[in-house]
This record gives structure tokens, C-alpha cells and sequence, in this order.
């Protein structure tokens, strides 16, 4: 009984938005509603840019998110998104050292030139299709709103199986951008950094160049000491313990 007293008071403490969850394959509308039945309150969905984009020039087609939110939505769930990838016509693919040729990711991340221009207009038709002024909202008029406000850029950015030559310099341009393209869609957007590997095995060596696995904390830090500014461009930090 003592235990079970103990439990309620923490289930109590908590914010009402706490529990969340990220599923490794999309849910069905009978998984959402009793992931909410269960007490969760938000799920993490990432939202790929090559899914979105494949082609170069063309116009992004929505159709596969616009499922999942619909979905989640009309479940009650809160929807986190991380913006992630990136097609092959704006950043090449590699083979992800060490993986034996059986994982690719992009060689760099889209933080520079025309990458960076079609990066930003991603972000921003992202924020056009599911913020608060969003035309899925409008379109949907059925679905009960549940506008995005916080949006997560890329994921494990400190880590090789995301981008093959991680840079903290790099990331911090990238999330610069991120943050410009989000406010200037949606001046209350909040951005959250990607969710970072924590200790990754090898993330202490020096010895390889360029490295291609970074500890958290080492990773944060030099994106703050190579990116003035840095600190006011996003809302808050993301680890994947």
C-alpha cells in the first residue's frame, strides 16, 4: 500500500503532458487510441525530407504525415516531430563507416548553398502544412486541431548513423537556419535540438579525422564555443540515454 501511495504521488507530480512515446513503426488508429487510453500523451514521428521532397523542384506532398496526424489527433495525442534527412539531390549518401555497407546516411548536413535554401523551405511548408494556420488543419476541418508548436532538428546529430561526418559547427548553422524558417512561419514555434546519442561507443578517441562519433556533452559544447548566438535559437536539449 505504501508503494502504491508513493506511485500515485509521482503520477501527480508530473506535468499533464509527460508521458511519451516513439514508436519504431507507425501506429494504427487502433494503437493510437489505446496508446491514450493507457495515459500517454504525446508521440515523436519523424518527418523525412527525402520522403517529402524526393525530387528536386518538386512540390511536397504531405499525403504519408497527414495520416499519422490525423491519427494521432484524433486520439488526443500531442504530436513532437523531428525534422530528419535529406534527399539525394540536395546531399549525397554514403556508406556509414564501419556498418559493412549496409547503412547510408547523408555525407554532410544541409547547412550550406542551395541544400540549405531547400532545407529552409521544408521547414517552412512543414510549419504551413501542420501549424497553427496550417492548410491540413483547414482541409480537415473534422480533425480536431491539435496544431504543432514545437519542432525537433534531425536526430542524433552527434552520432555517424545520421550524418557520416558529424560537425558541431555545422549542426549549430543548421539549427540557425531551422530556428529562421520556424519563426518566420510561426513567431511562437519552439525548437528542441535533436535527440543526441549520449555515450556512444568511440566517442572519446581522438584519433580519427574527421570523427564520426561525438559524446553528448563534448558534441553540445563545441557547438556552442563554434556558433556565436547559438544559446537564443533554440528552446531546449534532447538525449537519447
Amino acid at each position: 500500500l505504501l508503494g502504491l501511495a508513493i506511485f500515485a504521488s509521482a503520477a501527480q507530480a508530473v506535468p499533464a503532458t509527460f508521458w511519451g512515446v516513439v514508436p519504431q513503426a507507425t501506429p494504427s488508429a487502433e494503437q493510437f487510441q489505446r496508446l491514450r487510453a493507457g495515459g500517454v500523451d504525446s508521440v515523436r514521428i519523424q518527418i523525412d525530407w527525402g520522403e517529402v521532397q524526393p525530387a528536386r523542384g518538386g512540390a511536397l506532398n504531405w499525403s504519408g504525415i497527414d495520416s499519422v496526424i490525423t491519427k494521432a489527433a484524433d486520439s488526443g495525442l500531442e504530436v513532437l516531430p523531428f525534422l530528419n534527412g535529406a534527399p539525394a539531390w540536395a546531399v549525397p549518401s554514403v556508406w556509414v563507416p564501419g556498418s559493412n555497407h549496409t547503412v547510408k546516411a547523408p555525407s554532410h548536413l544541409p547547412a550550406a548553398g542551395a541544400a540549405a535554401t531547400a532545407w529552409s523551405n521544408f521547414v517552412k511548408g512543414a510549419v504551413a502544412r501542420y501549424g497553427p494556420t496550417g492548410s491540413f488543419w483547414a482541409a480537415n476541418p473534422t480533425v480536431p486541431k491539435h496544431p504543432i508548436r514545437t519542432w525537433q532538428i534531425w536526430n542524433e546529430e552527434n552520432f555517424k548513423y545520421f550524418v557520416a561526418k558529424p560537425s558541431p559547427a555545422e549542426y549549430g548553422h543548421l539549427v540557425k537556419l531551422s530556428y529562421a524558417a520556424l519563426k518566420s512561419s510561426d513567431a511562437g514555434a519552439q525548437l528542441l535540438l535533436g535527440g543526441m546519442f549520449s555515450r556512444p561507443k568511440g566517442g572519446k578517441s581522438t584519433k580519427e579525422k574527421p570523427k564520426r562519433v561525438y559524446f553528448a556533452s563534448d558534441f553540445l559544447e563545441q557547438m556552442y564555443e563554434t556558433t556565436p548566438g547559438i544559446k537564443t535559437k533554440f528552446n531546449g536539449v534532447a538525449l537519447h540515454p
